[in-house]
């Protein structure tokens, strides 16, 4: 059993508090902790990514459309699709995402 903590887990950008938790040919887990109002601009991913939301509210923007998430809230979002997301809450969000290759 290995057990990763995240104050000791590589960072994925230099922008974002963003720390891959684990990683293997098939998955891997991203921590995402984002700031009251801070974004991840809509972008396009090849796989399929599920996230749930541990901490705050986001709102989840694909193309035109925008969802509301909640504490606790899961999604999945297939590879090929644009999305965004952006800290609503007055406080911190922090999801845990999933990316299935």
């Amino acid at each position: 059993m290995k057990i990763n903590r995240l104050d000791s887990t590589p960072a994925i950008s230099p922008t974002l508090d963003a720390h891959i938790m684990h990683t293997s040919p098939t998955l891997e887990v991203v921590h995402l902790h984002l700031k009251p109002g801070q974004a991840v601009a809509q972008h396009i991913n090849n796989f399929d990514v599920v996230m749930c939301l541990i901490e705050g509210n986001v709102t989840i923007e694909s193309g035109d459309e925008s969802h509301d998430l909640l504490t606790h809230d899961v999604v999945e979002i297939a590879g090929g699709t644009q999305r965004g997301i952006i800290n609503t809450s007055n406080g911190d969000a922090r999801l845990l995402v999933l990316k299935k290759f």
